[in-house]
Formats: structure tokens, C-alpha cells, sequence
């Protein structure tokens, strides 16, 4: 859509996240690449994982937690926005999200 290949945009933006559906996520970072899994669960509707991982990744971003952090609680979001029908029926509270997210991941730091 920008014109530019991935490869220039990459040289202009310091973080490039690119959400891969049930594939997980990566974190492109200077000269590093980041794999972040998904949070398996029983998937239902896919409508609102894309927005659930933005904001996970964001709010997470903004506390100020590693990238790699900020990839698994999107990940971590996202995972409850597909378990059930509608995109913004099933928001976690950072409470509910934590508690998943340890369990997936381990403690957070």
C-alpha cells in the first residue's frame, strides 16, 4: 500500500510488527527478528484478534515492557477476542489477561 518494500520500511521505522493469523506474530527490530507464539485456545470467531493484539501490544508498549513482552500480551489478547462471537465481546481485565498470559509464557517481568 506504501509503495515502498518491506526492506525500506524497515530502514525508516525502528518496530515493525506483522501479525501472522494462527502462525503468531513477529517483531522486526533493528537487526532482529522476534517470533512471538500464539495463545492456543478453542478459536470460535476470528473477528477482533487482529485489534485485540494492537491493543495488548499497546497498552503494554505504553507500561513500558520489552517488545518481546508487548508481542505476547497481544498474543495473549488476541486469544480472548476469538473465543467467542463479536469482536469486542470477550475483553479481558489486565488481571484476567495476566493470569493467562503466565500461564502461556511464565511470570511477567
Amino acid at each position: 500500500m506504501t509503495g515502498r518494500s518491506f526492506d525500506d520500511l524497515k530502514k525508516s521505522i525502528s518496530t515493525i510488527v506483522v501479525t501472522c493469523d494462527s502462525s503468531g506474530s513477529k517483531i522486526y527490530c533493528k537487526d532482529k527478528k522476534i517470533d512471538i507464539l500464539i495463545v492456543s485456545v478453542k478459536a470460535v470467531d476470528p473477528t477482533g484478534a487482529g485489534d485485540g493484539y494492537r491493543a495488548g501490544f499497546l497498552l503494554a508498549f505504553r507500561k513500558g515492557f520489552p517488545v518481546e513482552v508487548c508481542g505476547k500480551i497481544g498474543s495473549t489478547v488476541a486469544s480472548f477476542a476469538v473465543e467467542c462471537v463479536g469482536c469486542q465481546t470477550n475483553l479481558p481485565t489486565w488481571d484476567v489477561m495476566k493470569k493467562r498470559y503466565e500461564e502461556n509464557f511464565g511470570a511477567l517481568p
